[in-house]
């Protein structure tokens, strides 16, 4: 016993020296342990988001596809529609034989530019020639009327817009028999006047203004605009009514080309009368 204490006494700061090696290297591997840990953490939350931004860029890159599938389903659901088709109706005796042929026919696209702050507005949709469109189709958004086609190449196709200076059309009030006429002063892209209503029309705020059976271009009972304000124009004892329209021109996005199949007929019958 009294060697071994001798022997401490003698080697002390060699056994000093030893013992804060033991310390410092248990000190460091723990620290190691912990910057592992730590640069675990750190990579694992870097992985993380970066992981988060590839999913969310995959989304953005795949959006335009799912518009677009969802566009030609909804295009298919028009065509398959009631409304699209004509009624034939054969009576004999107490027997009604109900047929249906196809009226219109509803092609998808999409507004990819154009302006809406003009007077003279105009927007071009991606489908042309090839696609099967041609001047003077309707052109439909789901929320309401967009306007007539105007031009028509290979690929691509412009319309004019309800805000055009020049655009007309014939306009209804939902639930009634009463008609009037839908056109654009040139001002707010949002708004647009209705007129040649008479004034015995019952019309109040809140109404919606839809398309008619006098259109030979546009379906019957598409929005075009919710009355804001009406008043009787003394000059000719119609009512101006004003209308916000059902759709956001400011904004691209999916519409619907429709053709009104039996147009053709119409016009000859119509030409004829003269």
């Amino acid at each position: 016993m009294r060697f071994i204490l001798n022997l401490i006494f003698r080697n002390t700061r060699g056994l000093v020296f030893l013992i804060l090696q033991v310390i410092a290297l248990s000190l460091f591997f723990s620290a190691q342990d912990y910057q592992r840990t730590t640069l675990l953490k750190d990579t694992l939350e870097v992985s993380g988001t970066f992981d988060g931004w590839i999913h969310s860029l995959s989304e953005y890159k795949n959006l335009d596809e799912i518009n677009h599938n969802l566009n030609l389903e909804n295009a298919v659901l028009k065509n398959s529609l009631k409304e699209s088709y004509f009624s034939l109706y054969a009576e004999r005796d107490t027997i009604i034989d109900t047929l249906f042929e196809r009226q219109y026919a509803f092609l998808p696209g999409k507004i990819i530019g154009g302006s809406y702050l003009k007077r003279n507005n105009y927007l071009t949709l991606n489908i042309g020639k090839v696609h099967g469109i041609k001047p003077h189709l309707a052109v439909l958004a789901n929320n309401g009327i967009v306007g007539i086609v105007k031009d028509v190449s290979k690929h691509y196709s412009r319309i004019i817009p309800i805000i055009h200076s020049n655009f007309k059309m014939s306009g209804s009030i939902k639930g009634q028999g009463f008609f009037g006429t839908v056109t654009w002063n040139g001002k707010d892209y949002k708004i647009a006047q209705f007129s040649d209503l008479p004034k015995h029309a019952r019309i109040n705020i809140g109404d919606t203004i839809i398309s008619n059976e006098k259109s030979m271009i546009f379906p019957p009972g598409v929005p075009i605009g919710v009355v804001t304000h009406k008043r009787l124009n003394e000059g000719d004892g119609f009512l101006a009514v004003t209308i916000k329209l059902t759709h956001d021109f400011s904004e691209m996005g999916p519409i619907y080309v429709v053709e009104n199949l039996f147009v053709e007929e119409r016009e000859k019958l119509e030409e004829g009368e003269e």
